[in-house]
């Protein structure tokens, strides 16, 4: 039976299989809103996707496990070896599988939260940022029976980079990882002003929530100030209201009162489009 993954940055994506035909050994595939997959390549000599022959076997020059397609307007197209790396490498920023937002899937890999050492740009983004994370770290631990994994911005390495999705907290000025990165997302964040979609915000009562490929790693996601988007109010509902509620970025309007607890209200939210950019 066939073994093919879809990497396509579609998540509607519907990829139907129709199997080998024995006579030719030829692997049969049939498509509908598909942009990009993987086969392994020893399923089969050759492929034949929404009826273009393509090889399969000794594509990629035979050197690696999985055979990645790409759709264009003119068809189907396989991808050379060093293309393969490239696609693999996701230096273009398509979604794909295990990197297609919302925020919550950050969380269904493995994943370390990063705290700030250093000095926050504003007082009231960082004390927000920090009731953020001391509310997942208390709901993880109440609802899922877990501890969630804290560290600093001094103790990332690079296998941490590499290894991990990266949950930071905090601003430029407190997160030397977020300062690191913050020139390669999609806002603009500066001491007084954060702006999102050509709108721009208050640093001391707003901010942003967001997933994104890890500039330091586009294969793995970074994660702004929020853990998990469902909260208490969902896990004591039932099953069925835990879904993500934020999408892939929003920004939040922050209010703390006189006992240090926050409200907050989400005043504006989207998804990525394919390419990880606005629509």
């Amino acid at each position: 039976m066939a073994q093919h993954r879809r990497t396509g940055p579609d998540v509607r994506a519907d990829h139907r299989r129709r199997g080998l035909d024995e006579e030719s050994g030829i692997l049969e595939l049939t498509t509908d809103n598909v942009a990009a997959l993987s086969i392994a390549r020893d399923i089969a000599p050759k492929v034949e996707l929404d009826g273009t022959l393509l090889p399969l076997e000794s594509a990629a020059s035979g050197l690696l496990p999985q055979v990645y397609f790409v759709k264009s307007n003119s068809g189907w197209d396989v991808l050379k070896y060093d293309d393969s790396k490239a696609f693999i490498e996701n230096s273009n920023l398509r979604k794909r599988r295990n990197l297609q937002g919302p925020i919550d899937d950050a969380f269904t890999l493995p994943f370390v939260c990063v705290k700030g050492t250093g000095t926050p740009w504003t007082p009231e983004q960082q004390a927000w940022s920090q009731s953020v994370l001391s509310l997942f770290e208390k709901e993880f631990d109440k609802w899922l029976r877990g501890k969630v994994p804290v560290i600093t911005d001094k103790e990332v390495t690079d296998k941490t980079i590499a290894d991990k999705n990266l949950i930071l907290f905090g601003d430029p000025g407190s997160n030397a990882l977020i300062a690191k990165m913050v020139e390669d997302l999609p806002i603009q964040w500066s001491k007084d002003q954060i702006t999102v979609n050509g709108k721009t915000y208050d640093t001391r009562d707003h901010g942003v929530a967001l997933i994104y490929p890890n500039p330091l790693n586009p294969t793995r996601y970074v994660v702004i100030n929020s853990g998990h988007t469902m909260h208490e109010k969902d896990f004591r509902a039932s099953n069925s209201w835990l879904f993500p509620k934020l999408g892939d970025i929003a920004v939040i309007k922050f209010k703390q009162h006189k006992d240090g607890n926050f409200e907050n209200e989400t005043v504006w939210a989207e998804l990525f489009d394919s390419n990880w950019e606005l629509p």
